[in-house]
């Protein structure tokens, strides 16, 4: 007979091991479908190639900021009146002006 403990720490440990692993699929399609609803000048052929552009993990985060704040803003959200929020939008309008140039038809 197996250790209960035994068979719950072990299942613990496969589920943490599963929550913090790194899905770069699952990433791909978080940045894609944020770009597509935040760039606003990309469609979603564009916003797949730009993912293939951006390979610094930090871009992508800025980028994946910067397309949040622009899909609330094109909702009609107001951006808030931060210097946070006005370096997130400069962060990503330079990062935009950087990558997206090959991927706009």
């Amino acid at each position: 007979m197996k250790n209960p403990m035994r068979v719950v720490v072990g299942a613990a440990a496969v589920a943490a091991l599963f929550s913090v692993t790194p899905i770069d699929r699952a990433s791909a399609n978080d940045f894609t479908d944020a770009c597509a609803a935040g760039s606003g000048l990309l469609d979603d052929a564009g916003c797949k190639c730009l993912d293939g552009k951006v390979a610094d993990s930090g871009d992508k985060s800025a980028l994946l900021a910067y397309f949040k704040m622009q899909a609330d803003i094109m909702k009609g959200g107001t951006p808030p009146a931060t210097a946070a929020a006005s370096a997130t939008l400069q962060k990503g309008t330079d990062l935009m002006g950087k990558y997206s140039a090959e991927c706009m038809k």
